[in-house]
């Protein structure tokens, strides 16, 4: 039997992940990004997710003007959720009224926008649309039927979510570091007891990763064999140098700034993650967060200005990782480009004054890259560390694939997996420098996502087989 109380529990736990990152270090990131600390960006997510969850209940109750008594009981397992409060039907009632009220006034584009602006972010966009679509499914079909209504409902929340957080698309904000949306007014007490879920979770220091931990991480990753072998050579090389001073033995120095060569979708920005959480595991870096950024969070667009914004970013990154996205992007093809000129002359100079406290990673297209390199010796003197991600092959990308069905708690069948890899074959032979690697099997999942919601929306009753099941004919090109 269908036991929708614990699919609604399970959905909420996987939605909240998506608001709330469990990671320390991913939590550090949106905290820096948002100009809040830690304390404060909790409750920030914690009030977001609250809404994003409450506007999709509220949403479907509404399609019908009905309000049957198993959407009071799942409207009353919200309450308890939210805060470890049980109430009595009148009191759900009272409660419920003024959240039905509340909830108009919230917006997509208010409840989402950190996924938007939020480097740290955006990969769980997927996150969130497969939570809240799974959610609304649920919500719709509670009482075994579903009327006309509540499926254009449905339909519409769909196109709204997969809309505002734009999923398949390869838009580039103006400012990937932009700060997050103001915070947003906390939802109102129930019954007069305070939310628990309003107190932040404080992050402790023994919640970092460790360095085992984090080497365990790079090595569960899929493919990226050459990756992992220079790492562990250089994880080797510095435990060598730290035991060489312990002894009183001169030690080599090595500066540690690196190159990320590869094309999209590679895994460069989760190496550096992982890297950054091996750097403070070792004791080279106190904090081992990661700053990412590009040409827009270094370069201004006034005279003056350039070098006070560069080394301003650069600050943030200070104990960690500053992770420049298409570097060769600082200095454009133009003669003219003294902003960008003056924005490379900034790192150097902080490259070599704060080795000690700061690790620059650039990353981009390989022969961009080495272009760049090869243009600027202060940049080619300074880098210590050259890594190429290769493009996976089509074998390595299936078993993305497969990770992300496991990782949202989908069921990919035999046939429908052949179906998949025979796509990611064709995809992986017409494939040119453009070609998006990982990026480009999280959007194949993501399309069939969209596909199945579509497919099993007119389907009564629900059940866990239809929610979890991606079938042959939902695997969809475009």
């Amino acid at each position: 039997m269908f036991n929708w109380q614990q699919e609604i529990k399970e959905t909420l736990n996987d939605c909240r992940k998506a608001f709330v990152p469990q990671d320390k270090s991913l939590l550090d990131q949106c905290a820096n990004q948002a100009g809040l600390d830690v304390y404060q960006m909790t409750i920030r997510m914690n009030d977001l997710y609250r809404g994003f969850v409450l506007k999709l209940y509220t949403e479907i109750v509404r399609s019908d003007g009905k309000w049957s008594p198993l959407e009071q009981a799942a409207g009353a397992l919200l309450i308890e959720h939210f805060w470890d409060r049980q109430l009595e039907a009148a009191e759900l009632r009272t409660a419920w009224q003024g959240l039905m009220v509340d909830s108009k006034k919230l917006t997509w584009n208010q409840l989402l926008n950190p996924f938007l602006r939020s480097s740290t972010l955006k990969p769980f966009r997927s996150d969130v649309f497969t939570g809240g679509l799974r959610l609304a499914n649920i919500l719709t079909k509670l009482d075994g039927s579903i009327s006309p209504e509540e499926l254009r409902t449905l339909q519409s929340l769909e196109q709204e979510l997969q809309s505002t957080l734009k999923l398949g698309t390869n838009r580039r904000d103006s400012e990937t570091h932009s700060d997050l949306p103001d915070q947003l007014t906390p939802l109102p007490e129930v019954a007069g007891k305070s939310s628990k879920d309003s107190s932040p979770v404080k992050v402790s220091a023994e919640s970092q990763v460790s360095l085992e931990e984090a080497i365990k991480q790079l090595q569960s990753l899929i493919g990226l064999a050459s990756i992992k072998n220079q790492v562990k050579e250089l994880i080797n090389f510095l435990r060598m140098q730290q035991q060489r001073r312990q002894a009183g033995l001169p030690d080599a120095k090595q500066s540690l700034h690196m190159v990320f060569m590869g094309n999209p979708g590679t895994g460069k920005t989760t190496v550096a993650r992982i890297l950054a959480d091996i750097f403070r595991g070792l004791g080279l870096l106190s904090k081992g967060h990661l700053i990412e950024t590009d040409r827009s969070g270094l370069v201004a667009e006034y005279a003056g200005q350039t070098a006070v914004k560069a080394n301003k970013r650069i600050d943030e990154a200070l104990d960690g990782i500053l992770f420049i996205d298409e570097a060769y992007s600082l200095v454009s093809n133009e003669s003219e480009d003294a902003f960008g000129r003056e924005a490379i002359q900034v790192l150097l100079k902080r490259m070599e004054d704060d080795r000690q406290r700061l690790i620059v990673i650039l990353a981009g297209y390989s022969q961009p890259i080495d272009d760049l390199l090869k243009s600027n010796p202060g940049l080619t003197s300074r880098i210590g560390t050259h890594l190429t991600f290769e493009d996976y092959s089509p074998d390595e990308l299936h078993s993305i694939f497969q990770s992300l069905c496991k990782q949202h708690h989908y069921h990919c069948p035999p046939e429908t997996s052949q179906v998949v890899h025979k796509h990611l074959m064709q995809l992986h032979k017409e494939r040119d420098e453009h070609f998006g690697n990982g990026r480009t099997v999280r959007n194949l999942f993501e399309r069939s996502i969209r596909k199945m919601a579509s497919r099993i929306a007119p389907i009564t009753p629900i059940t866990h087989e239809l929610l979890t099941h991606i079938q042959p004919q939902d695997i969809t090109e475009q």
